[in-house]
């Protein structure tokens, strides 16, 4: 039976979702009529991931109590790292011992189910609902929560496809935006990081409050090229030896995994394992996120099957508009934290 309290909180999380995917539809109707085009891309790519997203970091980190301590703050980026640890180890284990289930043939389709259910959407899909969920505290969080979670998409999920990718981590670790997490950290613990000029502390709140819908624009152009129709005689991601019956079975698995199973489990972590509120808030928002869109980049990348890694990202970031709705509202119910 719902409680006032979780029909609260499901208002609240409809509204947040309901805000995330106006944005994004209004970024595919962009792409659509060539306002926002695949050229551009790159260019606002970069300027969200080297100027936006570390100025939001700066504002979320600085004078976060949360993050005061250095031990606390290491504690959430292995936190981060273990998040993506828990999905490879659930899905290795279904491929492992119920193969017949996924529908999946070649090794290189088994590679990428297994990075699809283990790399969740952690960064333009939570920030902004934790933002508007549990505002700035929390989403400093998060953002030293993201370090981890970088750290885990390379060393564990893309590696799934290739030993390669555990190189580029360290070059990951060096880009601008996990420098903006390390300064805004070294940052906080000095005495006047609360005494900026006001005119910096206006820029860096005007950058700040550009980042997410900018990057929600993004996404919703990024996801029409990938999910819109191709014209005839065009080899697409969606041709594959899978069929249907087997492409059914790979979506039922994958629904399983990534949108009960995981969910669960973080959940269960966010209850008994840990005693940050902040922690358990972003534990839950995890726990309803669907596979990450740039699985399909790394699929690509690392030689792994596109049509395996579409199917996954199509179905898991379609079902999330609801099941977010469901999860977010009972985890945090279940944590007594709504």
């Amino acid at each position: 039976m719902l409680t006032p309290e979780m029909i609260k909180m499901l208002t609240i999380t409809f509204q947040a979702t309901l805000a995330i995917l106006i944005v994004i539809l209004i970024g595919a109707f962009m792409r659509r009529v060539k306002w926002l085009t695949p050229a551009a891309d790159k260019p606002l790519t970069d300027l969200t991931m080297n100027v936006l997203y570390p100025a939001a970091t700066f504002m979320s980190i600085r004078g976060n109590e949360n993050l005061a301590n250095p031990l606390f703050a290491l504690e959430v980026v292995v936190i981060g790292w273990i998040s993506i640890a828990v999905g490879m180890v659930v899905a290795r284990l279904y491929v492992r011992f119920f193969s017949p289930l996924t529908g999946l043939e070649s090794d290189a389709q088994k590679r990428t189910f297994i990075m699809c259910n283990c790399l969740f959407n952690y960064g333009f899909l939570p920030i902004p609902l934790c933002s508007l969920l549990f505002g700035a505290k929390t989403l400093g969080v998060l953002f030293v929560f993201n370090v981890g979670t970088v750290i885990g998409m390379w060393t564990i999920a893309v590696a799934a496809l290739s030993k390669d990718a555990v190189k580029e981590s360290i070059r990951q670790l060096r880009a601008p935006a996990m420098i903006g997490v390390y300064i805004a950290l070294l940052f906080n613990y000095l005495p006047w990081s609360n005494q900026l000029p006001e005119c910096i502390e206006t820029s860096m709140t005007w950058l700040n409050q550009s980042m997410i819908p900018l990057s929600l624009l993004l996404v919703g152009g990024i996801m029409y090229d990938e999910f819109r129709p191709r014209e005839s005689g065009v080899e697409t991601p969606t041709s594959s030896n899978l069929s249907v019956w087997n492409s059914f079975k790979l979506i039922n698995s994958t629904i399983l995994i990534r949108l009960v199973l995981v969910p669960i489990l973080f959940i269960l972590w966010a209850k008994y394992l840990t005693s940050s509120v902040d922690l358990q808030r972003i534990l839950i928002v995890q726990a309803a996120m669907p596979s990450a869109i740039m699985c399909l980049v790394w699929s690509r990348q690392f030689n792994g099957d596109p049509p395996t890694a579409l199917r996954c990202v199509i179905v898991t970031n379609l079902l999330a508009i609801l099941t977010t709705l469901f999860w977010i509202p009972l985890g945090l119910q279940i944590i007594g934290n709504a």
